[in-house]
């Protein structure tokens, strides 16, 4: 049962009221000179205690046995016999109850002890909870040539280690000298304003700081800290348990006060060291490692909720009808300014913040590896990562500004700040300077800063989840005014349009065959007339834009897409009421920002006001990068019957030239791509400096393509195409529904009154059954259609083409559209279709009619349609 200390000793006391104990080191090896320096010391310590102190004051022999507790009386008694096992005293009940009633115990000691008994003296020291009692270890040798470095400290250093306030001394028997190897707790006044000092192979006797006995008086002894064999104290009060510590089951600023207080994590390091600990300390040490939160995704601070209130009230000013002042609006992008400087030091702070624990983690291992008998063992952990300690082990010095700190996913979602800082970042002797208050530059590239401190992050902006490492679209903000600054497109809720029938609905996730063909439905009317600066955009979100209409349900910054895939395709996926796979988000904004361009007011021309024209080149910018780098899917019902894979991703850049590069080969994905997407690819070949030339021969190709779909799908007869192909020179019209060849009268082939159209202009086919006018008005849209409409070789070109479109019907059954278009454009007898169409004249046409018409009576329809490519 542990006895208490005197009542009056529950509270701290000077040192002459102490409760005192003597532990004596008698072993064979004090004998002499240093027993005598014992008893000297003894002698004159005891003369600072009061009367009282001096009665209960105990001594304790000790060699491999406890010798019977004496008192200061029986001093000169000591005799020097045996060998040395310090764990006597404490496993001796007389000695150990002496010990438990001590507010203050001195240790004294010639210092060798074999480790195996050190280790055992150190756990019973907890075993019997005397770790809170404050203690002086005493080690009692001669200071000669030798220095400190090699002094043995092996006995003194287990008390040192575990106990937080104590002194550890050297006493020279040669000269009756008393030096300070390392004090920490109370014992600290000793050193004034001395740092306690290093100790190594440079070290010299003279270097140590001197202690008078007298001096011990000045010394306010704090009470004994009853703590359990699992515990160690710290200064102030903390106190844990060593298997919380090995669990890591610690608390943050637990942890943090250790490791940032220099004697906690000292007497840490030492404990484990005396106990044979050290390789569950390495473990836990490690464990403790930080990482610094990508500061990509964390919301950037409003200091004060300034940037919100102003821009309120510049939303507030813009809808009632005016403009915001100047002012106000300068006011805005300064406090964009002050915001983006906090969060850009907030990161900094946590990265220092990193430096310093990895430096904690590597000094304080080295540490623990150290010779624990050694005096240099003594040394504070950042002793380990001086240079002096670099340079004599021949190890680099290990640093916070050399450490390269990890990077994680953030998780924090707190507004207002996303770093916090610690109390005790700058108390810690590891800590670097904190940097100095930031500069606010005066324009408006919101993403840097001015000052000396360059940070580690430049390409960060004001959007979470963005960044801006090469380029982006800047103009001018429409909200606050900022110019040559990255601008950003604000999202809405679709107006108020009627649905489109079998439309993905709201939260399908659906897949899409043809995602380049979804840009023009009302639902995917989504992007705001409002185009803004990206700090502007981010609180458009939440207190909307100057179109009070509008509900602005997402922002994207216009900055480079391939280092932004997947934020692009998570806030597009959430633009779109996650409508579609997230896999097509990319495809269906392009298909709409190109089919914006068809809109009069985007259209770029010179009459186009300043909003108008930037928005214009707003779209072009963002569009360009797309192509550049967005990568495609073709379906496998596109792909040649060649092509070894199912489906196929190509860069939509690569894919767009090498298709119209390729004209003169039919089979190609663009001829069969719905009209609404193959009219984006086509404003996207523009983009990417595909000639016109080779776009209108495209064109032409597709427009086939729809004809023959369209006839196809129609299942048009004889009936209704005849007067489309034919003329009765009499009657000018036909409606006879006979096959094609049996309208070529004469057993020459020579023509009868019913001759073949060899040109049908598109004039000629609007608003017929192959081509309704809500067809023909979806082709007028496009550039490279209008033209085709203007020139004589396409209306010469569609009339041989369906001429050979009504026989190769007639000659292979059942073939779908594609099969039909693929038939006609392969087939060597009509390479004037594919090949050069432009060159195409009326006396051809009719020629190649003529010759259709005569190898079918004569050889048939299926020896016309052998594929002769």
């Amino acid at each position: 049962m542990t006895i208490e200390p005197p009542p009056h000793l529950h509270d701290n006391h000077q040192f002459g009221k102490a409760a005192v104990s003597f532990a004596v080191d008698v072993s064979g090896s004090t004998y002499g000179h240093t027993l005598k320096a014992e008893q000297f010391f003894i002698e004159n310590v005891s003369r600072l205690l009061s009367p009282k102190s001096q009665m209960t004051a105990r001594i304790l022999p000790w060699n491999n046995k406890a010798k019977p507790v004496l008192g200061l009386s029986q001093l000169n008694t000591l005799k020097s016999s045996g060998y040395t096992i310090p764990g006597v005293i404490v496993e001796d009940k007389a000695c150990n109850a002496a010990l438990d009633q001590s507010s203050l115990w001195f240790l004294l000691t010639d210092g060798l002890v074999d480790d195996v008994y050190r280790e055992h003296f150190a756990k019973l020291i907890a075993k019997h909870r005397l770790h809170g009692i404050s203690c002086v270890a005493i080690i009692f040798g001669e200071a000669g040539r030798e220095g400190p470095g090699s002094c043995n400290i092996s006995v003194g250093v287990s008390l040192y280690a575990i106990v937080p306030n104590c002194l550890f001394l050297f006493y020279n028997t040669l000269n009756h000298e008393i030096m300070i190897m390392q004090c920490k707790g109370v014992f600290k006044s000793l050193l004034g304003n001395v740092e306690n000092p290093i100790i190594d192979d440079n070290t010299t006797w003279e270097s140590f700081p001197r202690l008078s006995v007298n001096k011990l008086s000045t010394l306010v002894i704090p009470p004994p800290k009853r703590l359990e064999e699992d515990e160690i104290a710290f200064d102030g009060d903390l106190v844990i348990r060593f298997e919380e510590l090995w669990s890591n089951s610690l608390s943050q600023e637990q942890i943090s006060k250790i490791l940032t207080n220099e004697d906690n994590l000292s007497t840490l390091v030492m404990t484990t060291q005396s106990r044979g600990d050290v390789g569950r300390f390495q473990s836990w040490i490690q464990a403790q490692s930080m990482k610094v939160d990508d500061p990509l995704t964390k919301p950037r601070p409003d200091i004060n909720g300034s940037a919100s209130a102003i821009f309120q009230e510049v939303i507030a000013a813009s809808r009632a009808g005016g403009m915001p002042n100047d002012e106000t609006r300068r006011q805005l992008r300064s406090a964009y300014t002050t915001n983006m400087a906090a969060f850009r030091q907030q990161y900094h702070l946590q990265v220092q913040e990193v430096q310093t624990r990895q430096s904690i983690i590597h000094t304080s291992s080295v540490q623990s590896a150290s010779n624990i008998n050694s005096a240099q063992s003594l040394n504070r952990t950042q002793y380990y990562s001086s240079s002096r300690f670099s340079s004599r082990n021949n190890t680099p010095v290990f640093t916070p500004q050399t450490m390269s700190p990890q990077v994680t996913s953030p998780v924090d979602p707190s507004c207002q700040s996303w770093a916090s800082t610690p109390s005790n970042l700058n108390s810690s002797p590891y800590a670097p300077s904190p940097p100095s208050i930031l500069q606010h530059s005066p324009n408006n590239n919101f993403g840097a800063r001015a000052g000396p401190h360059q940070l580690s992050q430049p390409d960060l902006i004001y959007t979470p989840g963005f960044r801006c490492r090469t380029e982006s679209f800047k103009g001018n903000c429409s909200i606050c005014g900022a110019q040559n600054t990255t601008l950003a497109w604000l999202f809405r809720s679709p107006l108020g349009q009627e649905s489109t029938p079998s439309f993905p609905a709201i939260g399908s996730n659906s897949d899409l065959e043809f995602p380049l063909a979804m840009g023009g439905y009302s639902e995917m009317n989504v992007i705001s007339e409002t185009i803004c600066c990206e700090p502007c955009s981010n609180f458009c979100v939440g207190f909307g834009s100057p179109d009070v209409t509008e509900s602005i349900i997402g922002a994207l910054p216009m900055i480079s897409f391939p280092e932004n895939s997947q934020k692009f395709e998570e806030v597009l996926y959430a633009v779109f009421g996650g409508r579609l796979a997230q896999k097509h988000v990319i495809q269906v904004f392009l298909s709409i920002l190109l089919s914006m361009l068809q809109q009069p007011r985007l259209s770029g021309g010179n009459d186009s006001d300043a909003a108008s024209l930037q928005c214009h080149q707003a779209i072009r910018w963002v569009c360009k990068d797309l192509i550049k780098n967005l990568a495609i899917e073709i379906p496998s019902s596109m792909l040649p019957s060649s092509a070894s894979e199912p489906s196929s991703n190509r860069l939509l850049s690569q894919l767009t030239k090498t298709s119209f590069d390729n004209t003169s080969y039919a089979n190609s994905f663009l001829i069969r791509y719905p009209l609404e997407g193959f009219a984006v690819i086509l404003r996207a070949s523009a983009l990417v400096g595909v000639p016109i030339h080779l776009r209108q021969r495209v064109m032409f190709h597709r427009y086939l393509y729809l004809l023959t779909d369209s006839f196809k799908s129609q299942r048009l007869s004889n009936s209704q195409m005849n007067p489309l192909l034919w003329t009765d020179l009499e009657t000018e019209s036909l409606s006879q529904n006979l096959s094609p060849e049996c309208l070529y009268t004469g057993s020459t082939g020579s023509p009868g009154n019913l001759v073949p159209r060899a040109s049908l202009s598109i004039s000629n086919l609007r608003n017929t059954v192959i081509l309704s006018d809500q067809m023909y008005g979806a082709l007028h849209k496009l550039e490279e259609f209008c033209f085709l409409e203007d020139v004589e070789w396409v209306g010469l070109v569609t009339a041989v083409y369906l001429h050979a479109l009504m026989v190769a019907d007639t000659a292979l059954g059942q073939a779908d559209a594609w099969d039909l278009f693929i038939a006609i454009m392969t087939n060597s007898e009509l390479t004037s279709i594919s090949e050069g169409p432009e060159n195409m004249t009326i006396n051809m046409s009719e020629g190649i009619i003529h010759t259709m018409y005569i190898d079918v009576q004569v050889h048939g329809r299926q020896k016309f349609m052998m594929y002769k490519s």
